[in-house]
């Protein structure tokens, strides 16, 4: 588990302080001083190019032996980076001062740059790259999330880093079994945040859907799609119960948050959205992929091979490919889909024989200069998220056949 954090870390961030912190120090009977050689060996070994250092701790949180040490190390820590004792304008701090008052209003507390332009001009701000700075800085400390550079996100910004967690937390956990094999039907989205009033779930939606967290289905495609993962297609009794098993009555009240939301049309309760990363973590049984082509199909492969495969890539990659084909089969790690002209199938896997993780791409079909349109655009996609994703590209090996 630390080598998976080290690397996502690594893939994210260039030339880190890492602390490595042992928290219940009282109950290891070992020698504690081995203990923290082995471990210097062992990372100082992997990550010595990766991270500007890597340090070291024991701690005891039930104890409290060491506490006080660390603590002052880590302090020492962020006061010796060099943008710490920067002086920054009065303003800043008032806009700060502003968006946390004028969130406590919205339920929703998204805005878009227009509202923060606005509101930076009552502070004084009114430079544009002023208000961009500004805004990347109270990021930076953690107290909104701006997405400067995300041409996506950009035109967003989220006023409470703490809500936009628990939002996406209503729909990763285990309290509720209202999302099956990453199928949410709208539906139900009244009992997933039946904390949010049923006006603004659009919204809430929405916003999954602007992270690549979700994506919508047509009712059109639905069925198709509820048949690969072998699901009934289920869009009747629209019921929402309260903790006391009370049915509630939903009354869909339209109303607009704020101008970023403006255009979006009210829930459609027929529908679903997938969430790609609950779908099941195994392929169907036979899913509709034959090992080799027809003898008249043009055949194109391409295999990208990594050390490690960040969490939560697939699932952005499923959403992004889905919406311009029909798919036939969909599990977590793998999609089997056609377009107007060809199929194809995406799967990654780790090879336990090279130690690598590999990424596939496979398209087939009639018509060779079809089969190369398609192909293409699959990688055009995978590269334009990866950019987006690293910091640097993880070395890969490409294998092409044709």
């Amino acid at each position: 588990h630390i080598d998976f954090w080290l690397q996502s870390i690594k893939s994210r961030v260039r030339q880190a302080i890492i602390y490595i912190c042992g928290t219940h120090s009282s109950g290891y009977t070992g020698d504690k001083n081995e203990a923290l050689n082995n471990l210097h060996n062992h990372f100082d070994g992997l990550y010595r190019n990766d991270f500007k250092s890597i340090r070291y701790s024991l701690v005891d949180c039930i104890e409290g032996e060491s506490f006080e040490e660390f603590r002052l190390n880590l302090e020492d820590t962020i006061l010796s980076q060099g943008h710490i004792g920067e002086t920054l304008p009065r303003s800043y701090f008032m806009l700060e001062g502003l968006l946390y008052e004028y969130r406590k209003e919205l339920e929703v507390p998204v805005i878009d740059n227009g509202q923060l332009m606005r509101m930076a001009a009552l502070c004084g701000i009114v430079e544009p790259r002023e208000v961009s700075n500004c805004a990347h800085y109270l990021h930076e400390c953690g107290s909104l999330v701006y997405f400067k550079k995300d041409l996506a996100l950009k035109n967003m910004v989220i006023l409470s880093p703490r809500w936009l967690t628990k939002l996406m937390a209503c729909l990763f956990t285990t309290k509720h079994t209202w999302i099956k094999k990453g199928v949410l039907y709208h539906k139900d989205i009244a009992q997933v945040w039946k904390e949010y009033t049923p006006s603004v779930h659009a919204y809430l939606l929405y916003l999954m859907e602007k992270f690549e967290i979700s994506i919508h289905i047509k009712k059109s495609d639905a069925g198709s799609l509820l048949q690969s993962l072998q699901m009934q297609q289920d869009i009747s009794n629209i019921s929402v119960v309260d903790d006391e098993g009370t049915e509630i009555q939903l009354l869909w009240v339209e109303s607009k948050p704020n101008f970023l939301f403006q255009g979006i049309q009210d829930l459609d309760l027929d529908s679903i959205s997938l969430i790609p990363a609950l779908l099941p973590e195994e392929p169907p049984l036979h899913y509709n992929w034959p090992a080799y082509p027809p003898d008249n199909y043009f055949h194109l492969d391409r295999i990208f091979r990594y050390p490690f495969f960040p969490r939560g890539f697939f699932s952005r990659l499923t959403v992004r490919i889905i919406s311009f084909s029909t798919v036939t089969d969909l599990w977590k790690s793998g999609i089997v889909a056609n377009t107007t002209h060809s199929q194809f199938s995406i799967t990654y896997y780790f090879r336990e024989d090279i130690q690598m993780y590999e990424l596939k791409f496979e398209v087939r079909g009639i018509k060779i200069d079809f089969v190369r349109s398609d192909f293409t655009y699959l990688l055009d996609v995978y590269y334009s998220l990866i950019t987006n994703w690293l910091v640097r590209i993880i070395s890969f090996i490409t294998v092409t056949d044709l």
